[in-house]
């Protein structure tokens, strides 16, 4: 009766800390959401109007496609009827990423409308890499040329990135002049010469992973017609773009200011151009003019030089007097949504400690590996077998899914590659436990997947899940409405089936890799009865899958000290930079693997929350739809 008593007073203790913990969670997410809606407030209504509008490209394209837009109207115009701007993103972003430049733009003026290009946010499609995505600027002219209170004689067209290009790309390809002058902030060259200054030379990298890729189902690097057809500065002379203004930074790690140079040299026909020069006349749309910031490609979105420039060019284009500085505050805004995210997530972690207070907390366990070795000599040769074996099947992991054709199946740029090395590295892990097990002998198997054997195994698995969807199901529940009022972003995937299949692999993948390292490599540390332990544990699983994860690049490689960035600036040797990268994601990973099976959960829960939430940035707030 005394030891019931113990563990029932244990227990309730337990439950008492879990709620404490929960309500802490709870007020400090209100904290941080309520702050961060109030920053991302000011940064985005006050002084303008903003309307949700959609329009389709029919007059360019068969079948016409839906474009999505955020309409910003500034209460004051600098005209009547007012001069209008188009804003273009860059890559992995959409329309709101730029929301709180847009409305600086229009505060001063400008009627604004930022829209998502074709394969981001809310538009349908495929990203085309700047070529297609010119007829979406001009729809999106043609629709600002038909608001009643829209100058149709005072239209432009700008971007940052990947919508600098496309922005470029509609002034020159243009029927018409709908679209009186062009800035974009960024404009490369062409497509080769973009990857060049990102990946190193295409030849060595690039044709490799290429197949990775979805932008290979879109053109082919490879294909000297397909790079023709997105070689911008052949197309432009002294009169297309019109009015067009070139803004780089001069630590822009994707074009640096010499491909700039050359970029203006064949808009104004000069053999050499001087930053800050104008060249031609706005009168006839021959205006050029190169302007170098001290930004990097980042900075350029939000850098007060840079904004200052666009907003001043295009009002001289538009015969207005020359606005003031621009202030985007763009940083404050960026913050602020970071803020509501915490504070959403931290919501979701209340509810889950609430849901745990409800459940008969087992405690910890004094052993948490699920299979025993004889000595500790046995324990630290599995250990090394299985990072050695695991170390292998990550080398074969791309190889073999280029084989068996899992290649670029998730159609959103960064996961291609993602699931496709976490399948191919899954399948051929299970072989690789299956040797070890025959290694070490059939009659101490274990159990692969559960902590114990026992008839509440179902019961368990369905707890884990429940553990693993709810922060997740409570973030999104809270954000996807916030982020719809407020402009933030899309608050649900882009895709819903890509989102599953993207997380399935993904969950898939961790827990198999984290069963493999709990039930072979975790041995040889002991008994998890300390802190020094347990950090000792995490840091070498770690290690060792981040080694893993870096020796997997060398098939794309010609060696292992190739280089990859800018090839004027900063450059990494890619393996060591991706072993480096990997160590420190794993770092929270491991860890929290760890704490729920020192728990008695199935490592399956941490891997469905972590999944679900890499899915949700991919298909979410960094998703490109290449196909």
């Amino acid at each position: 009766m005394k030891v019931l008593s113990v563990k029932v007073t244990a227990s309730t203790r337990y439950k008492k800390r879990l709620k404490k913990a929960a309500a802490v969670l709870a007020l400090s997410g209100l904290f941080l959401a309520v702050a961060g809606t109030l920053s991302v407030y000011v940064k985005t209504f006050p002084g303008v109007t903003l309307k949700r509008v959609s329009f389709g490209t029919a007059p360019y394209e068969s079948p016409p496609r839906k474009v999505s837009g955020l309409l910003v109207l500034p209460e004051k115009p600098a005209a009547v009827p007012a001069p209008a701007v188009v804003f273009c993103h860059g890559v992995l972003l959409s329309k709101e990423a730029y929301l709180a430049q847009c409305r600086e733009l229009s505060r001063q003026g400008l009627v604004v409308l930022a829209i998502d290009m074709r394969g981001h946010g809310a538009t349908g499609g495929a990203n085309d890499m700047g070529l297609s995505e010119r007829r979406d600027v001009w729809a999106a002219a043609d629709y600002l040329s038909r608001l009643p209170d829209v100058d149709p004689q005072r239209i432009a067209a700008a971007g940052h990135s990947l919508g600098g290009t496309a922005v470029t790309t509609a002034g020159i390809y243009q029927s018409g002049d709908r679209i009186k002058a062009v800035v974009a902030i960024g404009c490369q060259a062409g497509r080769k010469q973009a990857m060049l200054y990102t990946f190193g030379p295409a030849e060595d990298f690039m044709v490799k992973l290429w197949p990775f890729l979805t932008y290979s189902r879109r053109f082919d690097v490879n294909d000297p017609g397909d790079l023709a057809r997105r070689d911008v500065i052949s197309h432009m002379d002294e009169n297309r773009p019109p009015n067009f203004l070139l803004i780089i930074g001069n630590r822009d790690s994707v074009q640096p200011v010499a491909e700039a140079e050359a970029v203006m040299s064949m808009a104004t026909g000069l053999p050499r151009v001087i930053p800050g020069r104008t060249y031609g006349s706005f009168a006839n749309g021959t205006a050029r003019r190169l302007v170098v910031t001290d930004d990097s490609h980042l900075s350029e979105a939000y850098s007060l030089q840079v904004w200052t420039a666009l907003a001043r060019w295009l009002f001289t284009t538009f015969r207005l007097p020359s606005p003031g500085v621009a202030r985007p505050g763009a940083a404050l805004r960026y913050l602020g949504q970071l803020l509501i995210m915490l504070g959403f997530f931290l919501f979701g972690l209340a509810v889950l400690y609430l849901l745990r207070s409800a459940r008969k907390e087992p405690g910890p366990w004094s052993d948490p590996a699920p299979y025993r070795p004889r000595g500790r000599g046995a324990a630290a040769g599995l250990a090394i077998a299985a990072a050695v074996l695991f170390t292998a099947v990550s080398v074969a992991s791309l190889p073999f899914a280029r084989i068996a054709g899992l290649r670029a199946f998730v159609p959103f740029f960064g996961a291609d590659v993602l699931s496709s090395a976490t399948l191919g590295c899954t399948i051929l892990l299970l072989p690789a436990a299956l040797i070890l097990l025959l290694l070490i002998g059939a009659k101490r198997w274990g159990n692969i997947g559960m902590n114990r054997p026992s008839a509440a195994t179902g019961v368990n698995l369905a707890w884990s899940v429940l553990l693993g969807v709810t922060p997740f199901v409570v973030f999104l529940a809270l954000y996807a409405p916030t982020a719809h009022g407020l402009f933030l972003t899309r608050g649900t995937p882009t895709s819903g089936s890509a989102f599953f299949i993207l997380a399935s692999v993904l969950t898939f993948g961790l827990w198999a890799q984290q069963e493999y390292f709990h039930y072979f490599f975790l041995p040889a540390f002991g008994r998890m009865d300390s802190r020094l332990k347990r950090l000792s544990y995490i840091l070498a699983e770690s290690a060792v899958r981040g080694f893993a994860l870096g020796i997997a690049f060398i098939p794309l490689v010609s060696n292992p000290l190739y280089l990859i960035g800018s090839s004027h600036g900063m450059s990494v040797p890619l393996v060591p930079a991706v072993m480096v990268a990997g160590f420190v994601i794993f770092l929270p990973i491991s860890a929290l693997a760890l704490a729920a099976r020192r728990r008695d959960y199935s490592v399956f829960a941490t891997s469905l929350a972590i999944s679900l939430f890499t899915a949700l940035i991919f298909s979410c707030f960094l998703s490109v739809r290449a196909f």
